[in-house]
């Protein structure tokens, strides 16, 4: 009786639900493929460790091959930053113990993986200056998913969020916005 302790409850449930049997050697165990696993957001790897959660911060947009860095949060994983971010910085000094190497990984799938990056531009206002310089990344294939435009006094300063897949890419492209009639500078943010 389980009341007086004659019988454990895992003897009990033995008895009820007896354990599956052990196949045999020549039997053949169908097992599914695992998902290939991924690394982290973006591709970032966390040396010494495996499967943690990361995120790319907001702040400074890192892409590869910048140089990274990162800051282990409480309860959002690891939040990945680029070298030269000032909040990185701060952090870093404020807190050094949480500050923990990582790396960008290689895409395991045939598309590469995307970042989106913000890119500062300031020129001379005219009629069909935004046109020029959206049609300048579409040219070169790279897909813009945010606009921000404000002219004061003839200067247009302009925030363009690009997808992009590495960096050097992106200043190939932002050396061709400055050739751009009345472009002053076009820059990463």
């Amino acid at each position: 009786m389980v009341g007086k302790d004659e019988f454990s409850l895992r003897t009990i449930e033995l008895l009820l639900n007896p354990p599956a049997e052990v196949p045999q050697q020549d039997e053949v165990l169908l097992k599914k493929p695992r998902a290939p696993s991924k690394s982290g957001k973006g591709g970032v790897l966390v040396v010494g460790v495996d499967s943690l959660m990361t995120q790319l911060a907001k702040c400074c947009k890192p892409a590869p091959p910048d140089p990274i860095g990162g800051f282990v949060t409480r309860g959002k994983g690891v939040s990945i930053h680029r070298h030269d971010c000032s909040n990185f910085r701060q952090l870093a000094t404020r807190t050094p113990e949480r500050v923990i190497d990582v790396e960008w990984g290689t895409p395991k799938s045939v598309e590469a993986a995307v970042y989106p990056v913000d890119v500062s531009i300031e020129a001379a206002d005219r009629q069909g200056l935004l046109r020029d310089i959206s049609e300048v990344f579409a040219k070169e294939k790279m897909n813009v998913i945010g606009v921000q435009t404000q002219s004061v006094k003839g200067t247009a300063r302009m925030t363009f969020t690009v997808e992009i897949v590495d960096s050097q890419r992106l200043a190939k492209v932002l050396g061709i916005v400055n050739e751009v009639q009345g472009v002053r500078s076009a820059r990463r943010r």
